[in-house]
């Protein structure tokens, strides 16, 4: 039990469609960092599916010298092999 309370207040929310500072929005990719948070059916074949699309966005941000977009999408790939 912590000494002194913690109260976290006015925190805030934030909206659909609000831009957070540090955070970006990738078009192209619709699917939550987290395999967990997706609302689709995990079976193999979907997977397969989202992991060839992700495999690609990773493979053009690549060619485009985008090196950090390229890793978070591999990393993005890499993590669906919990799913299964």
């Amino acid at each position: 039990m912590p000494l002194t309370p913690i109260i976290i207040s006015d925190c805030g929310v934030v909206s659909e469609g609000e831009h957070m500072e540090g955070v970006t929005e990738d078009p192209q990719d619709p699917y939550e960092d987290y395999p967990d948070l997706w609302d689709e059916k995990k079976t193999p074949e979907i997977l397969l599916e989202i992991a060839q699309k992700l495999k690609d966005l990773g493979n053009e941000a690549f060619k485009a010298k985008d090196y950090a977009r390229a890793a978070e999408k591999y990393q993005k790939v890499r993590s669906l092999e919990k799913c299964y």
